[in-house]
């Protein structure tokens, strides 16, 4: 084959497509707009399941016992509350069995297990339970308040109750999140006869 055939069969074999300049800079545009999708997507995801944790209440306290010595140096007592747990989370509540403790001048007089449940999301547990304490010496005693400081008040005694509920809440089923709520109560009662003279409660 001569040389002039051969020139024309090179001139004529195509010319290889010119690179893209525009493919070098896709990347580094793309990870702009992901990095913007995945913030959207974590602050939807918190919005959604930030967490709020569970609440306990002390709606109401009872004293249905009390029986007090002649001398009023000794008292025996049942204390009951009543309360509710709040889950206000998306997610079920857990908790498992606690205790409601009662003291009294600082020393431990009674205790009462509080079963373990599961609180569905936004709904409420209702919560019932009685501690009874045994005859235990009066050894503090504080007074009711008198009308003008006229005469002394009526001597009383300071319990405290308290309760701790430890739990777990869940998202998706697969994440696990430790929860406590804590509820303490300071209840004064009228060594005389009982009756409840004043109640505080603090939460946490």
């Amino acid at each position: 084959m001569d040389e002039p055939n051969l020139r024309r069969r090179r001139q004529r074999q195509p010319s290889p497509p010119p690179a893209n300049p525009h493919n070098d800079e896709q990347p580094d545009s793309i990870i702009p707009i992901l990095t913007v999708i995945a913030a959207i997507c974590i602050i939807l995801f918190y919005l959604n399941y930030k967490p709020n944790n569970p609440t306990l209440s002390i709606t109401d306290i009872k004293i249905p016992t009390f029986i007090g010595s002649s001398s009023g140096s000794t008292v025996a007592l049942s204390v009951s509350f009543f309360g509710f747990v709040a889950n206000p989370t998306r997610s079920v509540f857990s908790y498992s069995s606690s205790s409601a403790n009662l003291f009294y001048s600082g020393q431990l007089v009674g205790s009462m297990v509080i079963p373990g449940r599961r609180v569905a999301s936004g709904m409420e547990n209702v919560m019932e339970v009685t501690v009874n304490v045994n005859s235990i010496p009066v050894t503090e005693v504080g007074y009711t308040r008198s009308m003008f400081g006229l005469r002394m008040g009526k001597p009383t005694m300071e319990l405290e109750l308290m309760i701790k509920l430890v739990g777990k809440t869940t998202v998706f089923g697969y994440f696990n999140r430790h929860v406590e709520c804590y509820a303490e109560c300071v209840v004064s009662v009228v060594i005389s006869d009982g009756t409840l003279h004043h109640i505080d409660c603090y939460y946490d």
